[in-house]
């Protein structure tokens, strides 16, 4: 105990002193420094910046820097985004910065981003440059809600989506996997005579085919489409190729269905699928997406 006293009442040694001071006055002058740095200028620029690149009015109630492993960064808190069409989107929760990566050494910026939200979630990587690509996830997103991601679908599609990928671009189109899950929603299209009510939508993709060569003649590989819903089970597999107009894509997807109900047997029928008595059919789209041509599987 005696000892324990006289070690905290001595004197520092006086190498300690010349050295020791400095160095805790040094640290203690940084730490202020980054506590009273006026984030706030950076972050309203960069705010400024993103609702110019976004044609978007966005605001945050709260802002300023957040560290962390993927990267030195900004975080906003409250967000209110308002569209050139007049939807507004809260945010509670953002960050985003330049990431750590080595594309850097190239001259290729990648930045990561988080965002959390009532409306769902997503965090990911985007890589700039002449060929840009992003990678990361949404989780629980609300498609009803989100009406800018409705209107790039070719479809009409609600629910709630969940989905990953890890996509990049080049002179062909875009590359890479693509993956994702909806839940209790509605699949419509306006070829389709009856909106499709669904418990489960589960795909699976390859953009620019499964080599990614961009030489090739493929545009999307369908290794996995699912829905499981009220009406009927449907299982499909394919692709579509590419071609100089989107019309004039060529198709060739293999469509199952099962537990088909009553009334929309004659709905699939219209369509050349033919269902037997235990409620299964199946179908063969070729041709292109203008003009598709359906071949009754045996």
């Amino acid at each position: 105990m005696a000892q324990t006293s006289s070690l905290l009442t001595s004197p520092l040694p006086r190498t300690a002193r010349v050295v020791g001071i400095p160095v805790v006055a040094f640290a203690l002058t940084a730490f202020f420094i980054v506590l009273g740095f006026p984030y706030h200028h950076l972050t309203d620029r960069a705010t400024a910046f993103a609702s110019q690149a976004l044609g978007a009015e966005i605001t945050a109630v709260d802002s300023g820097l957040s560290p962390g492993l993927d990267g030195p960064g900004f975080r906003f808190e409250t967000v209110r985004v308002e569209t050139s069409s007049g939807d507004i989107y809260r945010i509670d929760r953002a960050r985003f910065g330049p990431a750590w990566s080595l594309s850097w050494l190239a001259l290729t910026p990648t930045f990561f981003y988080e965002v959390e939200s009532a409306l769902g979630n997503t965090e990911g990587r985007i890589l700039a440059g002449d060929e840009p690509g992003w990678s990361g996830s949404v989780t629980d997103a609300d498609l009803a809600e989100l009406h800018f991601i409705a209107s790039a679908l070719p479809v009409t599609l609600t629910g709630r989506l969940s989905a990953e990928g890890d996509v990049a671009s080049s002179s062909a189109g875009y590359l890479g996997p693509l993956q994702f899950s909806a839940k209790e929603g509605i699949l419509g299209h306006e070829a389709l005579p009856v909106e499709i009510p669904f418990d489960t939508l589960h795909g699976a993709f390859t953009l620019g085919g499964q080599g990614g060569d961009t030489a090739g003649d493929t545009l999307v590989d369908i290794e996995s489409l699912s829905l499981v819903g009220s009406l009927f089970r449907m299982t499909a597999t394919g692709h579509v190729g590419r071609a100089a107009q989107p019309t004039n894509a060529p198709l060739d997807i293999r469509i199952e269905f099962s537990e088909v109900q009553p009334q929309v047997r004659s709905i699939l029928e219209l369509f050349g699928v033919r269902i037997d008595n235990d409620g299964r059919g199946s179908v063969h789209f070729v041709g292109t997406l203008a003009s598709a041509n359906f071949q009754t599987q045996p």
